[in-house]
């Protein structure tokens, strides 16, 4: 064997090391990559679901003191926000914004619900507290219970859909 032989051999394995190494290192970052994803919109799902439980466990309670089911401050009572969900918001927040900017829409959406039943509810109050319980805000509010709930199964479904196209490759995660 010659020296340009013995050459080019030491090179051939030198490189076909380097390319198998590259390769490697690749598809386990790609590996990794699609996990932290899966992880991150399993994290979301449950920020989410929790977000919405408080929610509506809230306005439940406000639901049953326009029925005049309850008192304003048996109202006030009734409600206790477990230390998780108190956080469940910011979790959502975080996650869209750094992950799934994608979903910024559907949560926006889901928030503009929220925000709409909390100006009923202080309509609401403020009407209570001059008059008494008044039953003039009911329809708004159960029909904007329902829309936050539809909201919420939207935002679920595009969550689903990102985990979907994820798991088909289709949606090329983040460099």
């Amino acid at each position: 064997m010659t020296e340009a032989q013995f050459l080019i051999s030491i090179l051939t394995i030198l490189g076909s090391g380097v390319v198998s190494a590259v390769v490697t290192y690749k598809l386990n970052r790609s590996k990794e990559v699609k996990e932290l994803y899966r992880t991150k919109l399993e994290e979301l799902f449950k920020a989410t679901s929790r977000f919405t439980k408080m929610l509506f466990s809230i306005h439940f309670v406000w639901l049953n003191v326009m029925d005049e089911k309850i008192t304003y401050n048996e109202g006030l009572d009734h409600i206790h926000i477990e230390e998780k969900e108190k956080d469940s918001y910011e979790n959502c927040e975080m996650l869209i914004n750094l992950y799934f900017p994608e979903l910024k829409n559907n949560f926006q959406s889901l928030l503009e619900s929220r925000d709409k039943l909390s100006r009923i509810h202080m309509a609401f109050k403020k009407d209570y507290e001059r008059t008494g319980p008044t039953a003039k805000y009911n329809e708004e509010f159960k029909s904007e219970l329902v829309k936050l709930t539809k909201k919420e199964e939207v935002l679920k479904a595009a969550i689903f859909e990102i985990a979907s196209k994820r798991k088909r490759n289709r949606v090329r995660p983040l460099k």
